[in-house]
């Protein structure tokens, strides 16, 4: 299928070559079982944003992701999804601590206007927290 000409040619060339080595995009109608089973299988290793307000596709996939140990789960989502959210994953017999791992709404606060850039603050949150340490601003200073 033609890209809309509208798209510059940057953008088409990376759409035809598709998601980088070892990132999983998933979406369509039925995005769930396999996303559970991806995130079974490559548990230490996986991140998992949910990006969707699906109440049938987000829960099961974040509870699988919570109760396998993925080291990273985050959510984009208001308020009152994040509340829904909850509920239904408390209802599916999730407790507290594990809600608690959520990260919600994902992504640092930069400012974030465009997808681009929510996506950037996503990945920087993704690595802050994969890191294990709080993330703060490089003059705040940090030593490793």
């Amino acid at each position: 299928m033609p890209m809309p000409a509208a798209i510059p040619p940057h953008l088409r060339a990376a759409r035809r070559a598709g998601p980088p080595a070892g990132l999983a995009r998933h979406g369509g109608d039925r995005p769930r079982g396999r996303a559970v089973r991806l995130l079974a299988r490559h548990r230490a290793a996986a991140c998992l944003i949910i990006l969707s307000h699906e109440p049938d596709v987000d829960v099961p996939v974040l509870a699988a992701a919570l109760t396998t140990g993925v080291p990273y789960v985050g959510a984009l989502g208001s308020g009152h999804t994040r509340a829904r959210r909850a509920a239904d994953l408390t209802e599916a017999g999730l407790d507290e601590e594990l809600l608690g791992r959520i990260h919600g709404p994902v992504g640092l606060d930069l400012g974030a206007r465009t997808p681009a850039e929510t996506a950037l603050a996503i990945c920087a949150e993704v690595l802050g927290a994969l890191d294990g340490g709080e993330v703060r601003v490089l003059r705040e200073g940090r030593s490793r």
